[in-house]
Formats: C-alpha cells, structure tokens, sequence
C-alpha cells in the first residue's frame, strides 16, 4: 500500500474512489473547525462528524452550526 503512484491520474483517480476526505482539523479549547477546498469534501466532513457525535452520545448545540 505505500508504493508510489505511477502517474499523476492515477493518484487522483485512487483518491476520487477513496472514501477518505481531505481536510484539516483545526482544535480550539473546546471546539474545532474543519477546513476543506471545496463544497462537496465539506458535506461529506459535515455528515461524517454529525454520525460520530450521534454516535458517541456528544453534548453538541446545532444552534453554533453554520450549515443549513
């Protein structure tokens, strides 16, 4: 799993069939932003975290939420 790509494409078209998301976590004391490049990465974060704070039973305020 960690050899190099051969080509350029076929890294991004690794990627696009990932279901991994490209994004950076940013803490604060006790909250975080997650910092993404585009709309749809930014979605997929949103629903991801979303399942894991239900799941985890997290105390969470949807009032601080930007997303709709």
């Amino acid at each position: 799993m960690n050899q190099p790509y051969v080509t350029r494409s076929g890294e991004l078209y690794a990627k696009k069939r990932s279901t991994l998301k490209e994004g950076y976590i940013v803490r604060y004391a006790d909250d975080f932003n997650i910092l993404c490049r585009g709309w749809r990465t930014a979605q997929k974060w949103y629903h991801a975290v979303r399942l894991y704070l239900t799941a985890t039973n997290a105390d969470w305020n949807r009032s601080n939420i930007p997303y709709p």
